[in-house]
């Protein structure tokens, strides 16, 4: 089994706020990039095909 498919390791992890604010922190300190790369492909797919709209699904953190 996927440990992130396991219940007990998410809870684990991400079940008090503690532990998400220390899982967010370690995946910014550790990425390998600072800068947001899916803002980066948007923008340059919007660049090329030019829509009329677009539609968030609303994946991520919100910022």
């Amino acid at each position: 089994m996927n440990q992130f498919a396991d219940p007990e390791f998410l809870q684990e992890g991400y079940g008090t706020e503690d532990g998400l604010a220390i899982r967010i922190q370690a995946q910014q300190w550790f990425s390998r990039s600072h800068r947001n790369r899916f803002d980066e492909l948007t923008r340059d797919a919007m660049t090329v095909w030019q829509p009329n709209a677009s539609l968030n699904i609303g994946a991520g953190t919100g910022a």
